[in-house]
């Protein structure tokens, strides 16, 4: 639609209420504002057990913290003239539009219609992310990625912000701040788009069950395929409602399509005044009129704008039926469609006509003596007194419990609201009463029988909450282990079991593997169960068929040390844990590549003396128990994960700067053999060695950490391993024999045997080169003589 410019508009607006004083029977100090009449007494405030806070120097007026049971006397004193309760004085951000109230929106919302659990989809330029909307979710298809509604113009989020933007205090408020918004994005950056995607909207609307389809655009040519699309919406039940359009002269039929087809609310514009709005379409479609001039809503980079349209009144009169759908559940479109017209006040000719149809339109609201009643901010009820009782037994605590209804008493409430999926506004109705006694009713609390309550203790005892006589007695323990489950998974802790804890036992439960043994369990799996955790250094236990506590505390532990939900219960995952380390490789008669490589880091953390071949015998299990008892590891002689982890983390410990261990010597003799020494070969990880080992990192294209990390030493052995050093014999010393021999280092006898004058020939070769000069062919070695060669 076409859009006039528009401007950002942001005020402040400072509320104060201050009430008279008067005195109540509660014996808690409260703030209050004295003014005395000459001047300031402070005597008379502390001689009635009271404070003063603070005085003024141009007043004679203090702030004072007095018991209130002393406050008829202060009032009485001569000297007074008068004394009022301190007030809370805030800023109020969020500006309620004219439009709002000439569709009696804020009567509708004085009577709980929000439009909770009404759905739109806001067909349009997309959606912004602001602080004053929420997008339930919606789709683009204006490009490829489906997923990017977001939106790049201003219009939709315009739009949206006055169907349904929150009210949370801030900006402003739409029609129903409570509906679900989802951005269907059908029109580009620049206001523009095709009728292909438009349907495509619709159709989208429809396979995800919208309630209303708002289309603040249109077009002047008649396509019939959108006519079927609009049509098919409203048979499955949508309301859909158009802009009628913004070229109008108040004269002939102006409305543009869809807003002119039969299936579709036609809404018109109009200013404060209720007249015309001086760009609205006119003609026999006009169904109803709503705001259309000047109106205040929601923005791009979160801020707010005035626009005019008849855009802005569709937004309006979505908005209603909104509210309409949740005060009239389970209509049919036709009567809400009907409804709409029915309550609309007629302006203009009588009845319905072609600038205004039936009128403007009206949000449902409930008359004074229909509405129930409501605690807020400031008052005094004896009510107050058991609703905070009522919400200090679920967690809500640290109120006064008094007749007062305060700020901190209001955001309690707020929070109880929100924790249980009410609309969260501090407000005490009877529903919230009803939800309190629900909760406090219910049969899963201390001191009753339910049946029920057995197969709760029993979940509860599966999910590592356990130690509960197995009957229908809620007792104090079964409170105190609910508690404990709700405390460990962010719920509020009161022991009570209400819907949000037996919700997340049911999905925590649900999630447990179905094989399970626990205690009390007779059968012949346990036998295999025990002996595979003694394998495992989880002992003690009479290996029979009876799975007692001791077993379950076993399980317990071997569920903690390997890192599964510790509950004493044996389910499959703690089997599959238990056999996947009892098919390890690395333990005693079995063979297997990479033992050679685990023998070698038990070398380097001390533990050596093993053939470094692929067998993993009764030795090196004996000395993998060795390292596992002195890391306070289960010593079991099998390389599990945990073990291999430590090795993993200690390794470099003992390879850095004032390290003091055995190891350390033939590390220190090793680099001293590859060309980096000058060391003493003691027991010491000095800073000279640190240095060294920097230097063989860095000649080596490692990480230069001076650490003797599991990649350096791996490097270290891997050059020491090499054929290709004094006594060893290997075929292609013949081709490196050649090959020195071929850039003049020659004299060696052609063939496998890497002697000592071979290496002479390679030290020659190495410092001639700016290599490191230690005889050995290594990597670097090897490529600057195939450079030479070639």
């Amino acid at each position: 639609m076409k859009k006039v410019s528009i401007f950002l508009v942001l005020w402040v607006l400072v509320l104060s209420s201050l009430h008279p004083a008067f005195a109540t029977t509660i014996d808690e100090p409260e703030k209050l504002i004295v003014v005395f009449k000459d001047e300031i007494i402070e005597d008379l405030i502390t001689d009635l057990d009271g404070e003063v806070l603070n005085t003024f120097e141009q007043l004679t007026t203090a702030k004072v913290e007095l018991p209130l049971d002393a406050i008829t006397e202060l009032e009485n004193h001569e000297d007074v003239l008068m004394v009022e309760f301190d007030q809370p004085v805030w800023i109020n951000t969020q500006t309620v539009d004219w439009g709002m109230e000439k569709v009696k929106a804020p009567l509708a919302w004085q009577s709980d219609y929000t439009g909770k659990g009404v759905k739109i989809a806001v067909l349009d330029t997309g959606i912004a992310n602001h602080r004053d909307l929420v997008i339930a979710g919606g789709k683009s298809f204006t490009s490829t990625n489906t997923s990017a509604y977001q939106d790049d113009n201003g219009h939709g989020t315009h739009v949206a912000g006055i169907i349904g933007a929150r009210d949370n205090g801030l900006g402003t408020i739409g029609v129903a701040p409570d509906a679900q918004l989802y951005a269907v994005k059908v029109l580009r950056a620049d206001g523009n788009g095709f009728v292909s995607d438009i349907i495509s909207g619709i159709d989208w609307a429809i396979a995800n069950s919208m309630d209303i389809i708002n289309l603040s655009l249109g077009t002047k040519q008649h396509l019939n395929s959108f006519k079927q699309a609009v049509d098919k919406a409203e048979s499955q039940g949508i309301l859909v409602v158009a802009a009628a359009g913004n070229e109008g002269t108040g004269t002939g039929d102006t409305v543009e399509f869809p807003a002119r087809y039969n299936s579709v609310i036609a809404v018109s514009a109009i200013d404060i005044n209720e007249s015309r709005g001086s760009f609205s379409a006119s003609g026999p479609a006009i169904e109803v009129t709503a705001p259309g001039v000047n109106i205040y809503s929601t923005s791009l980079n979160n801020g707010y704008t005035r626009s005019n349209g008849t855009s802005i009144a569709t937004a309006f009169a979505t908005g209603v039926l909104a509210l309409l759908k949740e005060a009239h559940p389970n209509l049919t479109a036709a009567q809400y469609r009907k409804m709409l017209q029915d309550m609309a006040v007629d302006i203009g000719q009588q009845g319905r006509d072609e600038h205004f149809g039936y009128g403007i339109v009206q949000a449902p609201f409930l008359e004074e003596d229909q509405q129930e009643f409501k605690l807020r901010v400031g008052d005094v009820d004896d009510r107050v007194i058991e609703l905070k009782h009522k919400l200090i037994r679920l967690g809500f605590g640290g109120m006064n419990v008094n007749a007062v209804y305060g700020s901190f008493t209001a955001q309690r409430v707020s929070e109880f609201q929100a924790y249980y999926g009410l609309r969260a506004n501090g407000v005490t109705d009877q529903k919230i009463f009803d939800k309190l006694d629900q909760i406090l009713s219910t049969p899963y609390q201390e001191g009753v029988r339910y049946a029920g309550t057995v197969e709760l203790k029993q979940k509860l005892n599966s999910l590592g909450y356990g130690g509960m006589n197995l009957n229908d007695m809620y007792g104090s323990f079964t409170a105190l282990r609910v508690r404990q489950f709700q405390a460990d998974h962010g719920l509020k802790s009161h022991g009570i079991a209400d819907e949000m804890t037996l919700a997340k036992i049911d999905e925590l439960y649900s999630k447990l593997p179905n094989f399970v043994l626990q205690v009390g369990d007779v059968h012949e799996s346990v036998i295999d169960l025990k002996r595979k955790l003694i394998r495992l250094d989880f002992g003690g236990m009479s290996v029979n068929a009876t799975y007692g506590s001791f077993t379950a505390q076993r399980v317990r532990q071997f569920q903690e040390y390997y890192g599964l939900p510790a509950n004493g219960i044996t389910d499959s995952r703690t089997i599959e844990k238990l056999d996947e380390i009892l098919s390890s490789p690395f333990q005693d008669g079995v063979r297997h590549k990479d033992t050679i490589f685990l023998k070698k880091k038990l070398q380097w953390l001390g533990l050596g003396g093993m053939n470094l071949n692929d067998m993993y015998g009764s030795f090196t299990a004996l000395r993998v128990s060795q390292f596992q008892a002195n890391h306070g590891l289960k010593s079991h002689g099998i390389a599990d994960e945990k073990t291999l982890d430590m090795m993993t983390k200690v390794l470099p410990t003992i390879f850095q700067v004032g390290s003091v261990h055995d190891s350390v010597i033939p590390f220190k003799r090793d680099i001293t053999r590859l060309g980096f020494g000058g060391m003493n070969l003691n027991r010491v990880y000095g800073s000279f060695t640190a240095q060294r080992v920097r230097e063989l990192q860095a000649y080596y294209g490692l990480e230069v950490t001076g650490r003797g990390d599991i990649a350096t030493l791996t490097k270290i052995d891997e050059i020491l391993s090499s054929p290709f050093q004094t006594g060893k014999r290997h075929e292609s010393t013949i081709e490196l024999k050649e090959q020195l021999t071929i850039i003049g280092y020659g004299g060696m006898n052609i063939n496998p045997m890497y002697g000592s004058f071979t290496a002479q020939r390679v030290r020659e070769f190495q410092e001639d080169h700016g290599l490191i000069v230690n005889g050995i062919v290594d990597d670097e070695t090897f490529a600057k003589i195939e450079d030479w060669t070639q």
